[in-house]
């Protein structure tokens, strides 16, 4: 199984998507270069203002009164904020193919809306959904972004594939605002194309520049990478204690006591964390319709709620009619 690092500097969009499989168990000489792997984790998120942790958790609206952001959103229709907002909402109730639609609404607004960017780059991310995530930015002036922009949006392209698109972007951060996060993805990008040796130095290296959950995450993978097992251990379960929403660290740490310190019953304590979050899920229709700016086929009708439901508002001042292209 793979242990999986984390981009940093998201709040990094989300979670990683190295896979996990499961492997044999490697024999007691072998385990540490073992190729059970680790989850290490992208930035995305981290550069949301306001974001403390992973997770759409950590994505706070202003107000959950869904009626008074609709509101807001009809009598200011020129105005970004009240659909980012709403999106905010609908993520918050797992609502995600509304929140992708609401923030659709918020950069047909405002192209360079950045809230509305980095959240839309951390649900497709989150979503497993980064080749379509890709394909939305792609279209856009990435060159006229802010730096968290970009750097969230090379996460994307790195975790579709697209390493040489992505380090142009996180390259050109490295002595900005955010260099230590860009320094972070590219050694996140460096990890996933197999160069985990230079990665795990790089991680080490910004230790304690970067305090977030996905940096820490990728500091005990690089003490794992070069042999500390114990101490990869304890630094993921203190992140697993004080920061139960970034369950990535959850899902290493179970696969550190399984596969390296053969502890399976604390393994298995672990693994039921991680295993109850659940990313977002996102549907063929709603990607067909941000990637081509009309409704899918199949999409089914949408169903007028019953009044007096509180999550239920009239999304009309949320949808629009003009094509746009994906971001």
């Amino acid at each position: 199984m793979r242990t999986r690092p984390d981009k940093e500097a998201q709040h990094v969009i989300g979670t990683s998507r190295t896979s996990q499989r499961p492997c044999a168990r490697p024999s007691t000489a072998r385990r540490r270069t073992s190729t059970c792997t680790v989850a290490v984790w992208g930035l995305v998120s981290l550069l949301v203002p306001g974001c403390a942790g992973s997770g759409n958790r950590a994505l706070q609206p202003r107000t959950r009164d869904l009626g008074t952001l609709q509101q807001e959103a009809a009598t200011a229709p020129d105005a970004p904020e009240p659909p980012y907002q709403i999106a905010l909402v609908y993520a918050s109730q797992q609502r995600y193919d509304d929140a992708l639609r609401a923030l659709h609404t918020a950069l047909q607004r405002d192209g360079d809306y950045e809230p509305a960017l980095t959240f839309m780059a951390k649900l497709f991310f989150d979503g497993g959904r980064s080749v379509e995530g890709a394909q939305y930015f792609s279209s856009r002036p990435l060159e006229a972004w802010s730096e968290p922009v970009r750097i969230n949006v090379a996460l994307l392209l790195g975790d579709a594939g697209r390493y040489d698109e992505a380090r142009v972007l996180l390259e050109g951060a490295r002595h900005g605002t955010h260099a230590d996060a860009a320094r972070a993805n590219l050694a996140y990008l460096d990890w996933i194309e197999g160069r985990q040796a230079r990665a795990g130095k790089e991680f080490e290296a910004l230790e304690g520049a970067l305090e977030s959950p996905p940096a820490r995450n990728n500091v005990a993978l690089a003490r794992l990478q070069r042999g500390d097992v114990a101490a990869s251990a304890r630094m993921l379960e203190d992140l697993a204690t004080t920061h139960p929403e970034f369950t990535m660290a959850a899902s290493n740490l179970a696969l550190v006591l399984r596969h390296w310190l053969f502890e399976d019953d604390r393994a298995a304590v672990y693994e039921a964390v991680a295993l109850g979050d659940a990313p977002p899920q996102l549907s063929e229709a709603v990607l067909h319709e941000l990637l081509t700016g009309s409704a899918h086929e199949d999409a089914a009708p949408q169903i007028v709620p019953a009044p007096g439901e509180a999550s239920e508002v009239p999304r009309e001042p949320l949808e629009s009619n003009d094509d746009a292209s994906p971001n």
